[in-house]
């Protein structure tokens, strides 16, 4: 017999654990208890789902599971090559609400990516209406709640105006945070292109 819905599962296995108790003595340490067997149903209904976001490689690293880091809730998950279009707003972050490191208000998005090995990876920004400024961090797990600061630029990306941020490193896999903000809060915003591209066979990590 097949059983496809987990609830279905459950409630046999519900029916199996008091069948279970009621012929054995309430005593018998071998017995297993509603709440073991619920946990262990809620464990295999879950297990290998994840939340979506993972990389499907099988290496451990995980994916983003959480939708704030630090005061932002304007938080995208995006793949290690992606292309964005968006807008700094009055909707966007602030640079202070990630990192009491960065104590800014310039209008900042945040991006996270996971890296699914060792590799080389590059993050340009760039926008004709404002100057790009770029951060790059490594977070400590899957909800980064602990940043770890890596890199910032401003203009190595050069563009129509010479104000597009580039940040290119060899990186180890993980989970990283990326910021993309502007030089000055005095600045206006506007809209904005992130490129992301991840090379894993010419990095040396």
């Amino acid at each position: 017999m097949k059983i496809r819905d987990p609830r279905s599962l459950l409630l046999v296995l519900i029916i199996m654990g008091l069948t279970a108790c009621g012929d054995s003595d309430s005593d018998d340490p071998g017995g297993l208890s509603i709440n073991e067997i619920v946990g262990s149903v809620e464990a295999a209904s879950t297990d290998g789902t994840g939340t979506g976001t993972g990389t499907g490689t099988g290496t451990g690293t995980g994916g983003f599971s959480g939708s704030v880091i630090g005061d932002c809730t304007r938080i995208t998950t995006i793949v290690s090559d992606s292309t964005t279009d968006a807008e700094l707003n009055a909707a966007s972050c602030r640079l202070g609400d990630f990192t009491d490191i960065l104590d800014g208000q310039e209008a900042t998005d945040g991006y996270v990516v996971v890296l699914p090995a060792d590799g080389t990876f590059t993050a340009l920004m760039s926008s004709e209406e404002f100057d790009s400024y770029l951060y790059l961090f490594s977070c400590s797990n899957d909800i980064c709640s602990t940043l770890t600061f890596f890199d910032s630029d401003d203009d190595s990306g050069g563009g129509v105006n010479g104000f597009d941020a580039e940040i290119s490193l060899d990186l180890p896999e993980g989970t990283y945070l990326i910021l993309a903000s502007e030089i000055s809060s005095s600045e206006p915003d506007g809209v904005y292109v992130l490129e992301t591209t991840f090379d894993n066979g010419s990095a040396s990590i």
